[in-house]
């Protein structure tokens, strides 16, 4: 596992490399973790245009949803 890196612009990561299904399920988790006495569960997920976006939004729109998030 590569470490996750945040810059001012967000997550700083090379597709399949730093930005992978382990560790987005890492980071979403930790969001989970975080959030979980939010009241409003709905979650809203964005992506752009880049390789894997879609694919990677579905896989976290997954890990939302077992942790008993709605993803929008």
């Amino acid at each position: 596992m590569k470490k996750v890196k945040f810059g001012t612009d967000g997550w700083r990561a090379i597709i399949n490399e730093d930005f992978n299904d382990e560790n987005i399920a890492q980071v979403i988790q930790a969001f989970s973790d975080i959030k979980q006495t939010q009241n409003n569960k709905k979650i809203y997920i964005g992506y752009d245009r880049r390789n894997k976006a879609e694919t990677s939004a579905k896989f976290i729109a997954s890990i939302l949803a077992k942790n008993n998030f709605t993803p929008i």
